[in-house]
């Protein structure tokens, strides 16, 4: 029910004291869950922008084991161009990629 009732005892007297339950956060329910560890693999393919999601159905963990698992998402995030690729002569303008050379 989400209750759990304390006995304190002082002295000769003793005290009920009603509280919502730690483990269920008084709602009543508790699931017990289990930790493992899971490798996956993500293939970024060419063309891929900033900020695109990767998404893998039924991957992420369920609230309620009568609920279907969500989703575990990944999202892109380009890192800033360091100095020596800048320095290299590599720029990037969208999706390209260009290298400046003198020749």
């Amino acid at each position: 029910q989400g209750v759990v009732i304390k006995v304190v005892r002082m002295g000769p007297m003793i005290q009920r004291v009603r509280q919502a339950c730690p483990q269920c956060n008084g709602q009543g329910q508790s699931f017990k869950t289990k930790k493992s560890k899971e490798v996956i693999e993500v293939h970024i393919q060419k063309g891929m922008k900033d900020g695109q999601q990767i998404p893998f159905r039924g991957m992420a963990d369920e609230t309620d084991p009568s609920e279907e698992p969500g989703d575990f998402i990944v999202v892109l995030k380009q890192k800033a161009p360091q100095k020596d690729a800048a320095a290299k002569g590599f720029t990037r303008k969208g999706n390209d990629l260009y290298l400046r050379r003198s020749i």
